[in-house]
């Protein structure tokens, strides 16, 4: 959990002033913390950002207030009571990130109302956040893959357009094109990790329509699966998935003469999917096989490729 400040003084002297530089720097300094202990793969990419300043605290605030709004999907309260904490994020969002005064004590929403009133945002942005993480903590699951993407749309591609708007000037269609791409494969690409994590509460992440198709739902295939094994007809599944996958992140690579040098260092943060489906190919498209997975952080493959691109300057 990030840390909040106190804005009263105590028994170890005045506390520091949230809304001071000096706060605002301690606030992002717990967030990096968060992303890093969260998400290093992302966090190393983090550190690859080359563009204005500010630019980097921006991308560490919209990761933050994700990582806040997942919580709220696997908040065990009422239904009610859940409704009432989205509604409160979204509500608080609005009021802070782009006019009124900065009351609330919480330093994920301190950074991204500076994110948010330096660089411009579009106000309706922030909500989409709120509004996709409110609408999967009331499903069981996705139906189609096209239903993924959807939700990517709103939460991942929304992020990169966010990191693209900190330069000066509206996106053009292949700099919104790109980020679109980026975020339906990087959505895609997490779901499908998380696949084999579906066995321990004895169900099945594979959207319908793709266990319809390669006829996944007999009792057979359904044994096999929730014993963690991969069948030739799953693995068909999963090669198809993953095509998918790669297809959106060819797409993205393509455009990507459309961006500037700098603006490239933001869609840096494709490389791990890209690594993943690396080992997922290697290993024959079966999901359950370990070494398609590491531990977070421990890529040596990673760091070697984000200093390559970023001194070919390819992205």
């Amino acid at each position: 959990m990030i840390r909040c400040f106190s804005i009263v003084s105590g028994p170890m002297g005045p506390a520091i002033d949230p809304f001071s530089e000096a706060g605002i720097v301690q606030c992002l300094l717990n967030a990096e913390e968060e992303v890093e202990n969260v998400d290093p793969d992302l966090h190393h990419c983090f550190q690859y950002l080359n563009g204005p300043p500010g630019i980097k605290g921006a991308s560490l605030s919209l990761r933050a207030l994700n990582l806040e709004l997942v919580k709220l999907v696997d908040y065990e309260g009422t239904p009610n009571a859940k409704k009432l904490r989205f509604e409160w994020w979204r509500d608080t969002l609005s009021c802070m990130a782009y006019e009124g005064e900065i009351y609330q004590r919480s330093p994920v929403l301190r950074l991204i109302a500076v994110a948010a009133r330096s660089f411009r945002w579009e106000p309706r942005r922030l909500a989409f956040f709120v509004d996709a993480r409110e609408k999967v903590a009331s499903m069981s699951g996705f139906w189609t893959l096209e239903d993924i993407e959807n939700y990517s749309e709103l939460v991942y591609s929304n992020t990169y357009y966010l990191q693209l708007s900190c330069w000066p000037g509206d996106l053009t269609e292949d700099e919104t094109s790109a980020a679109s791409h980026s975020g339906a494969a990087i959505g895609l690409a997490n779901y499908l990790r998380n696949v084999p994590y579906g066995i321990q509460e004895g169900r099945c992440l594979i959207p319908g329509q793709l266990i319809e198709e390669f006829k996944l739902d007999t009792e057979e295939e359904e044994d096999a699966f929730l014993e963690a094994k991969s069948t030739p007809k799953c693995k068909a599944c999963i090669k198809s998935w993953a095509d998918r996958i790669e297809a959106h992140l060819d797409r993205s690579w393509s455009l990507r003469r459309a961006l500037t040098k700098e603006k490239r260092t933001v869609l840096m943060a494709n490389m791990p999917t890209r690594l993943f489906l690396k080992r997922l190919k290697k290993n024959k498209y079966d999901i359950f096989h370990r070494d398609v997975y590491l531990l977070p952080g421990t890529d040596k493959e990673l760091l070697s490729k984000l200093n390559f691109y970023r001194f070919c300057g390819w992205y």
